[in-house]
């Protein structure tokens, strides 16, 4: 058994008759996911919230402002709301009254990729993740640090047996990009890849450009999914597809159910299609 493929909207439905709620975030926005958490304290439920201290690609330290103030203005309504020192945090998961929630973004939408388990053994590891600890892979095969992520992630890839299409918001010379070079020699690859991350970085550009010479056809998009597929099995998470920290808290999980796959085989499908090439 594996995670599957949830909705936000799932999220905030169990966040609204929520007991306890323990929820990590890189940022959180002023927006529904706040308004549900606070609503949450207001009807009695003990809810926790930790943000990241160590911010990257912030050099005006403005992000890193917004989650201080942020966790301010939880604490002062009645969540145990903390910033993360000393480490990196990258994961966004949920854990609400017995079910866990794992988001690629950070808990801001509808638009958001969700996957969910009600697996004791993934709800345990991310209680320890949160609370500070180490964990390594649940019988599920989800994982808890970029490292281990995008390992499963260039398994993946590297066993593929069919057409492959991956989707991130950043691409960097990593394991990943290796992975993606060589699929191409045997299997159909395609990539989807945040057009932000391009602006003004000659360094991406040459490496797509190196990439597409392999056989690797590469679109931007205004989206920032972060999964992969290969026709029979799929992976999903919160690392992008780079090489900074391998110890970073993030997460990863594969997915194997056959509507899960073909949920994210439609929505990598309706993206390409309106993305544009490199």
């Amino acid at each position: 058994m594996s995670v599957s493929l949830s909705t936000y909207q799932a999220f905030g439905s169990a966040l609204a008759s929520a007991h306890e709620v323990d929820l990590s975030a890189y940022t959180l926005g002023h927006g529904t996911t706040e308004r549900s958490l606070l609503a949450a304290v207001a009807h009695g439920a003990q809810v926790r919230v930790r943000l990241a201290g160590t911010v990257y690609g912030d050099p005006s330290g403005a992000l890193a402002r917004h989650n201080a103030e942020e966790v301010a203005e939880l604490s002062e309504h009645g969540v145990d709301a903390a910033i993360v020192d000393g480490g990196d945090l990258h994961l966004k998961a949920a854990l609400i009254d017995g079910h866990a929630f794992f988001d690629d973004r950070n808990w801001c939408g509808g638009g958001d990729l969700v996957v969910a388990s009600d697996a004791a053994s993934d709800i345990a590891a991310a209680h320890a993740v949160l609370d500070g600890a180490k964990a390594g892979s649940t019988a599920d095969g989800l994982v808890f640090t970029k490292g281990d992520a995008l390992q499963e992630e260039a398994s993946l890839l590297l066993h593929a047996q069919g057409p492959i299409a991956l989707q991130t918001e950043t691409l960097g010379p990593s394991l990943i990009t290796k992975c993606l070079c060589l699929a191409a020699a045997r299997v159909p690859v395609r990539v989807l890849l945040k057009r932000s991350a391009m602006l003004g970085n000659a360094r991406t550009e040459a490496l797509l450009a190196k990439c597409e010479a392999l056989g690797v056809t590469i679109r931007t998009t205004s989206g920032n999914d972060k999964f992969c597929l290969d026709g029979t099995e799929g992976w999903v998470g919160s690392a992008n597809a780079t090489s900074s920290d391998p110890e970073m808290s993030d997460w990863g999980a594969p997915v194997e159910d056959a509507a899960s796959l073909a949920q994210l085989q439609a929505r990598f499908e309706k993206e390409w299609s309106r993305a544009k090439p490199v």
